[in-house]
């Protein structure tokens, strides 16, 4: 397929957000199942997160790699600073009739509302990029990056540090190793390795 055919927008309120929600959930087997227990009910909380503009996960904040007017993939990007609003987050739990427990509460204070403390000026921060299985090998991930790199010129992100697929793209992409990070681990759990990874254009 030509690379050409993708196209790099920003999301909008008539995309299928639950697509997208599915998409960041699938970034990261450690951190989004800690969101709620069942997988689809933690689907239904991003993307009612995502609906109300809350935190970094605004539609400001999402970019989509569209191909032929569907979903290819997507990016959460800190393109523009979002705070949090705990009563938003609190109610799309309660829109799904679950309870706001001691764990969901731990992952959202220990990871998800320090997600804007990598708000920069000068540098974007990438926290998800996703491409759906059957767009994997296209240039999804690579367009998305690129677009996103020349925003600013600046860019950086995690990765664990056994995701090999995941530093060969970025390390192809330019993205540099800056420092090795602990990162996010459910309560009571040891912590994985990050690399924090840079780009500059510069």
């Amino acid at each position: 397929m030509s690379e050409s055919r993708i196209k790099i927008r920003h999301a909008n309120s008539s995309d299928n957000l639950l697509d997208i929600a599915e998409l960041v959930y699938d970034t990261d087997p450690i951190i989004y199942p800690e969101i709620a227990s069942c997988r689809d009910t933690a689907i239904a909380i991003l993307a009612a997160l995502i609906r109300v503009d809350c935190g970094p996960y605004c539609l400001s904040n999402i970019l989509v790699a569209d191909i032929d007017g569907q979903i290819a993939g997507i990016s959460v990007c800190l393109i523009e600073q979002r705070p949090w609003v705990k009563e938003l987050v609190a109610s799309a739990y309660q829109a799904q009739g679950v309870p706001f427990t001691d764990t969901e509460k731990y992952v959202f204070n220990e990871y998800f509302y320090s997600l804007n403390e990598y708000f920069d000026d000068q540098t974007i921060y990438i926290s998800n990029v996703c491409t759906k299985p059957e767009y994997r090998g296209c240039g999804v991930a690579s367009n998305l990056l690129n677009y996103i790199n020349r925003l600013k010129g600046s860019s950086a992100l995690h990765v664990l540090d056994d995701n090999a697929n995941a530093i060969r793209v970025y390390k192809s992409l330019g993205f540099k190793i800056s420092k090795h990070e602990d990162g996010f681990a459910a309560s009571g759990q040891p912590r994985p390795t990050c690399y924090l990874k840079q780009y500059s254009a510069t």
